[in-house]
């Protein structure tokens, strides 16, 4: 399929923050006064009140790039909505968006229909990581990348991407920041588990945000498919064989912002999510669960012995209290993520996350940096 040639759209509306904890700042373009909200309601993509902007890339070299971006999606609205705003707000016009619809019944495939650029392929019944190796088999872009429903991508990504692989010939992936936002799009600051590093780095923990990492066509023609089998951790299993055989390039630069909510697959995942974990790490010649997963993990399988039992299930109870033990020592985040998930569920393991993201994140003090081909005056 062809690249559409594409416009970037008018820039939105910059909408003024509300909320309860505000912090102002001036900005690097001038002495007017930004005010930044990290639990603002926000459509996240159009508001970018920048206080850093990301050093140009060359657009001379990256205006004949092409970008495919692939979305796996099952009843996406209604956030499906603003995650296309979003695909509409980039500056780059050679790129394509193609939907892999599973089936949806809410909404979904009119509201792409819609928009007028997507291609969407219906395939009712596909799992996520079938809809995504269906949808990178029908891109036909130079740099390839996925999006959930759930995340947007910040304003000018994409033309800042492209114009990164441009002055990189040699370089296969890229991964950026990534801002976190609950369900109703309020910010609780960059993720903070985002950092440099490589695969030995990457066998301790992911550090790298799926919506915010883009790649060439050949490493996932040589790396991929994406490992059907897994329904939780297939990114992250899928960075980690990157990173085995490439380089990888990090950019402090907010790329995306990812929505951690309790309808996600991640907050529900369980003991599943934690079973898939050990299998990669096994798969990677590793006997345990990466260290930064240890506290919500080993709180998935006390949370579980806890509930079975309740039921009167002693022995799978016990079984589930051994495996909490197993996975490490005990620490405060694992009786975080304990309490959270008694009191709240899956929401409350999402909440828990937000809440334990927006306290690192302020304790490291970083400034967002974003895309600065759309950047205009706030």
């Amino acid at each position: 399929m062809p690249i559409q040639q594409r416009q970037s759209g008018r820039p939105a509306e910059v909408v003024e923050p509300i909320g309860p904890l505000r912090l102002a700042a001036t900005s690097c373009y001038g002495c007017r006064r930004v005010t930044l909200n990290i639990f603002a309601h926000t459509p996240p993509c159009l508001r970018t009140m920048s206080i850093r902007q990301a050093a140009p890339s060359n657009s001379d070299a990256s205006a004949g790039f092409s970008i495919s971006v692939v979305m796996p999606l099952l009843n996406a609205m209604p956030y499906l909505t603003s995650a296309l705003r979003c695909l509409e707000h980039q500056n780059l016009s050679n790129f394509e968006v193609i939907a892999v619809d599973a089936g949806s019944t809410d909404g979904t495939r009119e509201a792409l229909v819609q928009s007028g650029f997507v291609k969407v392929i219906d395939a009712p019944g596909t799992s996520q990581t079938e809809a995504l190796n269906l949808g990178f088999s029908m891109a036909s872009g130079e740099v390839l990348g996925w999006l959930n429903g759930d995340d947007f991508l910040s304003e000018g990504a994409l033309g800042w991407v492209a114009g990164w692989f441009a002055d990189r010939p040699d370089a296969k992936l890229l991964y950026g920041d990534a801002m976190a936002i609950d369900a109703s799009g309020r910010r609780f600051g960059l993720r903070s588990n985002v950092r440099d590093g490589q695969y030995q780095q990457l066998l301790h923990g992911d550090f790298i945000v799926q919506p915010s990492a883009f790649w060439r066509r050949e490493v996932f023609e040589e790396v991929g498919p994406l490992d059907e089998s897994l329904h939780y951790t297939f990114d992250y299993a899928f960075f980690l064989e990157v990173a085995r055989r490439f380089e990888l390039h990090y950019e402090p630069v907010v790329l995306s912002f990812e929505r951690l909510r309790g309808g996600a697959k991640t907050a529900k995942g369980g003991e599943d999510r934690a079973a898939e974990l050990l299998t990669v790490m096994e798969h990677n010649d590793r006997s345990q669960v990466p260290m930064a997963f240890q506290p919500e993990v080993s709180a998935v399988h006390a949370h579980a012995s806890l509930r079975m039992l309740r039921s009167g299930d002693r022995s799978q109870g016990l079984d589930s209290l051994k495996d909490a033990m197993k996975v490490g020592r005990p620490r405060s985040f694992t009786v975080v993520h304990l309490i959270a998930a008694l009191v709240g569920g899956p929401s409350g393991t999402a909440n828990a996350r937000l809440v334990s993201n927006w306290l690192r994140s302020s304790a490291r003090r970083r400034t967002p940096v974003w895309p600065c081909s759309l950047r205009r005056d706030v």
